[in-house]
């Protein structure tokens, strides 16, 4: 994966998104998989095997982080 940054931010802009919670607030976590997995992926198909591993793997610590302190993740 090219940049934990560029995914950090892809998350922090899609756990901003209205669209991305359902009616009672509970976090869609497909939805903003989707939403950051499009950022990183942007020009491609998909991401190679190792890639996909390590997106996974980032994408569980900053879902972690969040439901741990959803007021902050820059402090990550």
């Amino acid at each position: 994966m090219k940049s934990k940054v560029k995914m950090q931010r892809a998350f922090e802009i899609a756990v901003a998104r209205p669209e991305n919670f359902d009616s009672e607030g509970a976090i869609i976590w497909n939805f903003i998989d989707a939403d950051v997995y499009e950022v990183m992926v942007k020009g491609r198909k998909m991401l190679n095997q190792n890639e996909s591993v390590l997106y996974m793997e980032e994408f569980d610590r900053l879902a972690d982080l969040y439901e741990a302190s959803p007021v902050n993740l820059e402090a990550v």
